[in-house]
């Protein structure tokens, strides 16, 4: 084995080639080199089927009926079967039918078949999960592109240490001799050996890994190289970036539910709320009331109204009215009714009324009134002015 140390990177492995009516040209360059254009150049007999079953139950086996026609007679199926076989199991969906033994040995037996021969058609047996046949075959991918012979060799060599190698060959392009970095690889158990317990699932030549899978085996991913996921999941994988969206959303308009008691009807239902007017002091007080009750009544203190000088601590009296005063009107000395009812008739007591609002403004006769009024008395001089006298 070379001692020289070399990087690769995987080639990409994706077998998808986009069809469209629209596709120039060159796309037809890798229709022929493509994955899905190989051939294999095993000679030796492969399995007629790669597909790893649904179930792991040790004393049964399975018929893989997925290239088979759907109008196939399932009585020959049944009539097929060793007298061995004691119960089944069918999954249309899957297209698998799980037959049951006894015994582990008789499902073993019917597994070493390999296929089951009814009528014109030829049905593969396959193990339960977690079993493999007794010849697997393995692929290999990102194999160094090196003379076929000396990889030949190199390979047989190393797994030899897991296995038992039958046979080993490139897949090649169809119609040419170029052979990829795929190979293939026809294998049996080492007597006592389970293989699913003694294959690797990575090996290395001159320093670069090769990826090995058969049915069963653990994902791998020829990005990153590595086990535990395939390609499409793996993180190192350069995802395209998310395309912002140049639309904003309109905004979303909360909507309140109409609540049932602001409606008009139930507003109108209502009953109007009873109107009570504040008064002072209590209605069952029999106090006499000193208040006006009139329009024009003026309420009249019964006492002199005290008033303060500002700025001093003195307090005068108002002016209170004298009848007597040579000051008054001369018609305000005409007898009159001083006292009247009062108006509220739930309220029956007498009220006093002055003859005239008190205090009461003195009138002032003019020279002018003194001489043109021949009712008026000389003792009305004394309300002249001293201008007015002269």
């Amino acid at each position: 084995m070379a001692s020289e140390l070399t990087s690769s990177a995987p080639m990409d492995t994706d077998t998808s080639v986009p069809e469209s009516t629209d596709a120039p040209k060159v796309q037809k360059v890798f229709e022929t080199f493509s994955w899905d254009n190989l051939q294999s150049n095993l000679t030796q007999l492969c399995p007629s089927s790669n597909r790893t079953p649904p179930a792991s139950d040790k004393n049964s086996a399975f018929l893989d009926l997925q290239i088979l026609p759907v109008n196939m007679d399932g009585r020959d199926i049944a009539k097929a079967l060793p007298d061995t076989a004691i119960a089944t199991k069918f999954r249309s969906d899957t297209r698998f039918i799980q037959i049951f033994f006894e015994e582990e040995d008789e499902a073993d037996n019917f597994i070493a078949q390999r296929t089951l021969e009814v009528g014109t058609y030829t049905i593969p047996i396959l193990p339960p999960k977690g079993k493999l046949p007794s010849v697997v075959l393995i692929r290999l991918d990102n194999v160094p592109c090196r003379g076929r012979k000396y990889l030949t060799n190199e390979l047989n060599e190393i797994m030899a240490e897991f296995c038992l190698p039958l046979e080993i060959a490139p897949m090649t392009v169809k119609g040419t001799k170029l052979f990829t970095s795929r190979w293939e690889m026809l294998v049996e158990a080492i007597p006592d050996k389970n293989l699913s317990n003694t294959l690797p699932s990575i090996i290395e030549i001159e320093g670069q890994k090769i990826l090995l899978t058969w049915p069963g085996s653990p994902p791998s991913c020829l990005q990153c190289l590595t086990t535990g996921h395939i390609r499409r999941n793996c993180p190192k994988r350069n995802k395209p970036a998310p395309v912002p969206n140049q639309t904003r959303a309109p905004p979303q308009t909360k909507i309140i539910p109409p609540n049932p008691a602001n409606t008009y009807a139930s507003i109108a239902s209502q009953k109007a709320p009873s109107r009570t007017t504040p008064m002072k002091g209590n209605l069952n007080d029999n106090t006499e009331y000193q208040g006006p009750t009139g329009l024009y009544d003026t309420a009249r203190p019964s006492t002199p109204t005290q008033i303060g000088v500002p700025g001093s601590s003195q307090i005068t009296q108002g002016p209170i009215h004298d009848p007597e005063s040579p000051f008054n009107d001369p018609m305000d000395t005409q007898p009159r009714d001083t006292t009247t009812q009062s108006t509220n008739p739930s309220k029956k007591r007498l009220i006093h009324v002055s003859p005239s609002g008190s205090p009461r403004q003195t009138t002032t006769t003019t020279v002018y009134q003194k001489l043109t009024d021949p009712n008026l008395s000389d003792n009305t001089n004394t309300n002249l002015t001293p201008q007015q006298s002269n």
